[in-house]
């Protein structure tokens, strides 16, 4: 952080909750699932819309802080978190939607698999996904992603069909097959995860919402 940021003006910009290292739920919010990585972000933007990680990633750029961001906190490397910068946490994203006709699911960027699992499973369907239930569907999936199926049926990420993307410049895109800029391969790329970001937000993007097919009637 070069300058030093109005959080003020992040709250007031926020529906869901911004939390500061003073903040008494910020100690709990800063753990990830790997504890070897203990890490203090200047600010958590617990975000609970699109709209809110627009916020989020406009007010790191605009700062120069680093991102992280927390899909389910699973990165082994420790991705998740960051020190001194911004952590974009998206657990409020939990929407998942069902088309049993299509076989596809639309889960949102804090959706968690044991949570995914559940909603595909009331609809007899199933994707390849992670292996521990409280591992996120979106950094699980942009990091590759081999479960239990995936012998049989493939990387979460041979699954993915589109991804509702926050570009570092704010903008909101869909990557799918059908754009150009190649932007779903990216999503696709295992070790490319787009929610374990450690670098400037300048250079940044960030999942919000993925879009799974193929889903195995079992």
């Amino acid at each position: 952080m070069s300058k030093a940021a109005d959080f003020g003006a992040l709250r007031g910009s926020l529906t869901g909750q911004m939390l500061l290292p003073a903040d008494s739920t910020y100690a709990e919010c800063c753990k990830i699932f790997n504890a070897m990585h203990d890490k203090r972000p200047a600010v958590i933007a617990r975000c609970s819309s699109t709209a809110d990680v627009v916020a989020a990633v406009n007010f790191a750029r605009e700062n120069d802080l680093v991102i992280a961001v927390r899909s389910g906190g699973h990165s082994v490397a420790g991705l998740s978190t960051c020190e001194g910068g911004m952590l974009i946490d998206l657990a409020g994203l939990k929407k998942i939607d069902i088309d049993p006709e299509a076989s596809t699911a639309r889960a949102g960027g804090g959706v968690l698999w044991g949570e995914f699992d559940a909603a595909t499973q009331q609809h007899g369907l199933h994707t390849p996904g992670g292996r521990v239930t409280t591992t996120g569907v979106g950094g699980f999936t942009t990091g590759g992603g081999y479960g239990w199926t995936s012998s049989k049926y493939g990387l979460t990420c041979d699954n993915l069909i589109s991804a509702e993307v926050v570009l570092a410049d704010g903008r909101i895109v869909t990557a799918s097959e059908h754009e150009k800029e190649g932007r779903l391969q990216v999503c696709k790329r295992p070790a490319i995860d787009t929610h374990s970001l450690r670098t400037p937000a300048a250079n940044v993007d960030a999942v919000l919402d993925v879009l799974l097919e193929d889903l195995r009637k079992h």
